[in-house]
């Protein structure tokens, strides 16, 4: 269950809580806390913590239905970059990994995952000698004009 829910048989009690019953028993949720005033967004004594892959954008953090948190276009925009400009080997490794594992604030997983599948989607993949080689394929350019990303 997620953090701040609590599952309960039809615990009494009073609190600020809302409770809504369901047929596993009764949910419990915490009172929403506030979020900082306009005046303190983007301080940096702001006391929230955002979870794994959450960021601070002044806006409501926004969900797909499974949970994660989308890329935006600009994060697209910038991994999309990186893979035309190192199209000879799409495999981000050290210094630059994290770098853009940051610029898109992901987990490893996600971060993995999200270049395994477009080295799937957007590479022709050969063997010369035994040698793993990669070339763009057409699906990857009309990735990139769909989301309005000019490579050349």
């Amino acid at each position: 269950m997620p953090c701040g829910w609590r599952v309960g048989r039809g615990a009494s009690g009073s609190s600020a809580a809302s409770r809504t019953s369901t047929s596993l028993g009764t949910v419990h949720t915490h009172p929403a806390v506030a979020g900082p005033s306009d005046e303190s967004i983007g301080s940096s004594d702001d006391a929230r913590s955002l979870s794994a892959g959450e960021f601070e954008t002044g806006y409501e953090v926004h969900r797909t239905p499974s949970g994660r948190i989308p890329l935006t276009r600009e994060q697209r925009e910038i991994f999309f970059r990186w893979l035309y400009e190192n199209a000879h080997d799409p495999k981000p490794k050290g210094i630059e990994r994290d770098r853009l594992r940051r610029i898109g604030n992901m987990t490893r997983d996600r971060f993995k995952t999200w270049f395994a599948n477009a080295r799937r989607r957007y590479f022709k993949i050969t063997y010369d000698d035994g040698v793993q080689r990669y070339a763009v394929n057409e699906r990857f350019r009309v990735a990139c004009q769909r989301a309005k990303i000019e490579l050349d």
